[in-house]
């Protein structure tokens, strides 16, 4: 019997969909394409060497949706205000080169065939410039270490101080473990300043706890919420850049 070959058809902003083409190209363990049917109708789906030769469409789901959460992750980490990307169905390729779309509703697997051929969209691509963005090696790094993907899963929507707040204490404490418990201020991380890593705990602080617990506000006020997810969305770059050299 032939393998079975799936794909995940993929939705959302237009701007956050090329972004993620941009980054997801070429032929890594993921990768994000444009596919067209035949009255020029283009849909962006992810394909996924893991995908191919699963079961059932539940089973592509199941994957494909952790896949998902971790690149709206490092989508964030890109543009603090992209839309995360949704999914628009499972794709099947079809022994005619058309694919079957399933659609999982509540457990259930809705098929219908829809007229959609294999051929990518070419254009003046990222890939050009950098044949293997550095995203497509944090993801696949994701979908290995505990630790990544969580701080990913926690900034994959749009992040409130509970998320940006334990993406950093994730950081932190990975930081010191992986040091030797090393205060972080000793490690070579290029981390903020402490006083801008007090004011964010601060601000993270007031707005995770009871206003009765009475956390003195910063000389420089409060954090707003677009600055917090700057801030650790650089971070994150930074914390992942130094794993990258001490590895």
């Amino acid at each position: 019997m032939a393998e079975r070959i799936w794909a995940y058809a993929l939705q959302g902003d237009r701007t956050d969909l090329d972004d993620a083409e941009l980054l997801w190209t070429g032929d890594g363990p993921f990768r994000i394409s444009r596919i067209q049917n035949p009255l020029g109708e283009e849909y962006m789906a992810l394909f996924a060497d893991k995908f191919n030769g699963l079961s059932s469409a539940i089973e592509v789901e199941n994957i494909a949706s952790t896949v998902l959460h971790r690149i709206n992750g490092l989508l964030f980490l890109r543009d603090i205000h992209r839309a995360p990307l949704r999914s628009a169905g499972i794709l099947e390729r079809l022994t005619d080169g058309t694919y079957a779309r399933h659609a999982v509703v509540k457990g259930a697997v809705l098929v219908g065939r829809i007229r959609i051929h294999g051929t990518g969209v070419v254009g003046d691509s990222y890939a050009a410039k950098s044949p293997h963005p550095v995203e497509q090696a944090w993801l696949a790094q994701a979908m290995a270490d505990n630790t990544l993907s969580d701080v990913l899963i926690f900034l994959q929507d749009a992040p409130g101080w509970f998320d940006l707040w334990k993406a950093f204490e994730m950081m932190r404490d990975d930081v010191q473990i992986r040091s030797n418990r090393l205060p972080w201020h000793k490690t070579d991380v290029a981390w903020p300043s402490q006083t801008a890593m007090d004011r964010f705990e601060q601000t993270a602080n007031h707005y995770r706890h009871s206003r009765a617990k009475r956390i003195p506000v910063p000389k420089s006020g409060w954090m707003e919420i677009e600055e917090g997810r700057r801030w650790v969305s650089r971070l994150v770059v930074a914390w992942l850049e130094w794993r990258q050299r001490n590895r």
